[in-house]
């Protein structure tokens, strides 16, 4: 795979350092801290894992044939007995291959072309993607002028959009890189969709091209409303007598696909809108053309208004608020002159390759718990404190008691789905000969993971910054991302804060002082990123975890990074182990090392699933320094 040069993301100045803190045990003696320094790296970006996929919704009803000429309907005579145009390829045909040849120079962009009409039709390819140097691709976009429908079903083309983008984001997502992926949706047409259907016939007041918000848009097609048509008539799954692309069922799918970006973990999802427009030629084709867009008249009564002067309006504000509600941009294209020229903006095309930044940088206690404001032994490391699991019944020296996968952390907080510490559950490890994984090295087993649905392939499957195990740990949900505001103890310290201090999200514990970890960034000539960091204050305390000597602490440090525009990113994560000792039970203090002061270098920092329990002087820094 080829690296992304450095040119391509610039380079950042080394920026002010991030400030973060983890709580601190205040003790008498000598320092009861740990200082941890050292210097982690991110993966160099590379350009080919940013997918961009491009879903082109081309409205190919009949009007196109006046507005953007030439143009013949697949059924019935209408554009071939109203020629208005001396031009051999519509515009936005011209437009289509156009992008096309600048898209088959990029390797990571992909295009889906969707026509529509009462239905969407001839869609290429069927399903998913393909590059845009596809021959058949480029056939199909030519023939559309040719293959004109009747009607503007705005309703199913973006339905088919969702439907399309859903199956693909599925596919990567088993993949990994479905938050580096941009879906970006362009809806093209020549007017409102039609038709516009209302539930209801007798309203008093409808919304119309003034007061566009007064209610729902009055039937423009009465037969296709409210009878049921046969083929190719019948636009599929639409119930006659019910509502159809009315602006709030509209407004609802473009939700829903920008909600394809929590749901999914999908980068990013643009909808952009592009209306073509050309009064002169449809004035030019007279009063056969007065009905393109249905009927129309404002509300209440039969005020007279240009149907061309109403769905302009009409098309333009709906296009205006899909654009915006879908994060994307409106473009309007008018008169020949326009059309012929029209290229489609490149900025929708963009990938999110981006340089590889730290999302987070964290010291975790693995023999320490902070508990109701202070600390507390945690020997095992599981999230409950020893004196807890004594009055639990658990085994303190063991991070799952009855193990069957499931730490004794995981099981008591979920006794309401039936899982109990002391008896092996037959969803986990349950015979004697099963093997417990963990392929990612965040903390939770293969079987955990499972029951939460996070990924086994990703240490923080909620991509907001913290690992699996961290937040189970500590009573959080790892398929959820934490709010920046989210405060859920309310003692004035947001959750994601408590994380990083080291204090509990759960517990009211402000009181607790903390350290800080700082660190400066300075980028590197092949686009990676390098963050010197300092840890000050991380807490020591008294304990004799696995047979090791009085005052033994363990702390892993974890480093995250994902790109820097792709932040549904589940990112890259590294982590690495220090230990320490502090020994006040002597007459003379052990401390060691006698600074209380450790240093990691870059190369310490390793897949997390080399650097887990049980930890030895292969996997962590200065533990064979421990030994009286």
């Amino acid at each position: 795979m080829r690296s992304m040069p450095a040119a391509l993301f610039g380079v950042l100045a080394a920026c002010s350092p991030r400030v973060t803190t983890i709580a601190e045990v205040v003790d008498a003696g000598p320092p009861s801290t740990l200082t941890i320094t050292g210097r982690a790296c991110s993966e160099r970006p590379e350009a080919t894992g940013f997918p961009t996929k491009v879903v082109l919704l081309i409205d190919n009803g009949q009007a196109n044939c006046i507005i953007d000429p030439p143009g013949a309907l697949r059924e019935g005579s209408f554009c071939s007995t109203h020629p208005v145009s001396l031009a051999t390829v519509p515009g936005r045909v011209r437009a289509l291959h156009r992008l096309l040849d600048t898209l088959a120079a990029i390797s990571n962009v992909s295009v889906a072309l969707i026509p529509f009409d009462n239905n969407v039709f001839g869609a290429y390819p069927a399903q998913s993607f393909v590059r845009a140097t596809d021959g058949s691709l480029r056939l199909r976009v030519s023939d559309m002028q040719a293959q004109l429908g009747e009607e503007s079903d705005f309703e199913g083309a973006l339905g088919e959009a969702y439907a399309r983008i859903a199956s693909d984001a599925q596919l990567l997502r088993s993949q990994g890189i479905v938050g580096r992926t941009r879906y970006s949706v362009v809806l093209v047409t020549d007017g409102p969709p039609s038709p516009r259907c209302a539930g209801t016939d007798n309203l008093q007041r409808y919304a119309d091209d003034l007061d566009p918000s007064a209610g729902p848009w009055a039937d423009t097609h009465l037969d296709l409303c409210n009878q049921t048509l046969p083929a190719p008539k019948a636009i599929l799954g639409f119930t006659a007598g019910t509502n159809r692309n009315q602006d709030d069922q509209l407004l609802s799918l473009v939700s829903r696909l920008k909600g394809l970006e929590a749901s999914m973990g999908v980068g990013e999802i643009q909808v952009s809108t592009v209306f073509l427009s050309n009064p002169e030629t449809v004035a030019s084709c007279g009063a056969d053309c007065e009905m393109l867009f249905g009927i129309k008249q404002r509300s209440p009564g039969a005020v007279p208004v240009s149907p061309l002067t109403f769905a302009t309006t009409e098309a333009r504000g709906l296009l205006r608020r899909l654009s915006t509600q879908g994060g994307g941009t409106f473009t309007e294209v008018v008169g020949t002159t326009q059309l012929q020229a029209m290229t489609f903006s490149p900025q929708h095309y963009e990938s999110l390759a981006s340089i590889n930044t730290v999302r987070e940088l964290l010291v975790e206690s693995v023999v320490a718990m902070p508990s109701h404001g202070t600390w507390a032994l945690d020997d095992d490391g599981d999230g409950v404190p020893n004196d807890d699991e004594a009055a639990k019944g658990t085994n303190a020296q063991l991070a799952d008691t009855d193990a069957d996968g499931f730490s004794d952390r995981f099981e008591l907080d979920r006794t309401a789905s039936g899982f109990d510490p002391l008896v092996k559950d037959s969803r986990g490890c349950a015979s004697a000969n099963c093997i417990l994984r963990d392929t990612d090295g965040d903390g939770l087993t293969s079987d955990a993971e499972a029951f939460l649905g996070t990924s086994e392939s990703f240490v923080d499957s909620d991509a907001d910054g913290f690992p699996d195990g961290l937040e189970v740990r500590f009573g959080l949900d790892p398929t959820r991302r934490l709010e920046p505001s989210a405060d859920a103890d309310a003692d004035g310290v947001t959750d994601a804060d408590e994380l990083r201090r080291g204090t509990h999200p759960l517990q009211a514990d402000a009181a607790l002082r903390g350290a800080t970890i700082t660190w400066t960034q300075t980028a590197q000539p092949d686009a990676s990123q390098c963050y010197d960091f300092t840890a000050v204050g991380v807490p020591l305390v008294a304990s004799v975890a696995g047979g090791r000597p009085a005052g033994s602490n363990v702390f892993k440090v974890w480093f995250g990074a994902a790109p820097e525009l792709a932040r549904a990113d589940p990112g890259d994560w590294k982590a690495s182990c220090v230990a320490a000792r502090r020994d006040t039970s002597q007459e003379l203090p052990i401390l060691v090392p006698p600074s209380l002061a450790r240093e990691l270098p870059k190369e310490e920092f390793r897949k997390p699933n080399s650097v887990k329990a049980p930890y030895t002087s292969t996997n962590c820094v200065g533990l064979s320094d421990l030994s009286p």
